[in-house]
């Protein structure tokens, strides 16, 4: 395979996010039903192979991208039973349709991840945007090492690794930074909660379960060796227990380096 180097920085990453101890545990995402909504099936752009490094969690990928529109996708997500989606796309426009569709969805349980796609600028489509999907951003160093991951606004939820390798269709490790880093670490740690925790584990636990530690990382900081602006999932699976204080939204994402 070519670009090898690449996967040192996925097994680091899972490794600061205490991924790595989780698959361990016999944590592995067996049992999990991740829809993917991208590209067609097998297309690098879609993070499938980072989600499923090491794990059991099965994917289910719709191609919004080709013949199959949004709607559909959701729907068919829906009768699929899917736990996480994941979406690599950004959609300009959005309608009643689809924000009744991702409420059901919501609703049911599902947590929905969608990458921001704007690299440190402030969120502006869906389905980032709607109110049941979570947004997450990527570090974006090379922008400004000040400011650059602060320029999101309130819709970011949370800030995850970026350049992260994903596998294309040649067997070669390519470095995409708004779906691999994003969509494929944030989606992998929700399957595995969901596989730890159960299906009731749904949008608001995931929420909760960020804001507990993104305001553990403001209030202790963390070097960047050690995941400093990251999620920590514990390295005991059983502390995801604790009791989780209410949060001020400013404080949802990791904000501590544009201080």
């Amino acid at each position: 395979m070519k670009n090898e180097h690449l996967l040192e920085g996925l097994i680091k990453a899972e490794n600061r996010l205490n991924i790595t101890s989780w698959l361990q545990r016999g944590i592995d995402g067996k049992g999990v039903k991740c829809g993917v909504l991208g590209f067609d099936e097998g297309s690098h752009h879609n993070g499938e192979w980072q989600i499923q490094y090491n794990t059991g969690i099965e994917l289910i990928v719709y191609d919004v991208m080709g013949e199959m529109s949004f709607e559909e996708a959701l729907g068919r997500a829906h009768e699929d039973d899917v736990d996480v989606i994941v979406c690599a796309i950004r959609k300009s426009s959005w309608n009643a349709e689809l924000e009744a569709l991702s409420r059901r969805l919501y609703e049911k349980g599902v947590i929905m991840i969608n990458s921001s796609h704007n690299e440190g600028r402030e969120i502006d489509a869906f389905p980032a945007l709607s109110a049941y999907w979570f947004a997450v951003g990527e570090y974006v160093e090379r922008l400004n090492s000040k400011s650059g991951d602060s320029g999101y606004g309130d819709k970011l939820d949370f800030l995850m690794y970026s350049n992260m390798p994903n596998m294309n269709r040649r067997g070669d490790y390519i470095s995409i930074s708004h779906t691999s880093g994003c969509l494929g670490l944030s989606g992998k740690i929700a399957c595995l909660l969901k596989a730890y925790l159960g299906r009731g584990f749904g949008p608001e636990g995931f929420r909760k379960y960020f804001q507990h530690y993104c305001d553990r990382l403001g209030r202790e900081g963390r070097s960047c060796e050690t995941g400093w602006g990251l999620l920590m999932l514990p390295k005991e699976p059983e502390a995801v227990s604790v009791k989780f204080e209410k949060i001020p939204r400013r404080r949802l994402w990791f904000w501590k380096r544009a201080r």
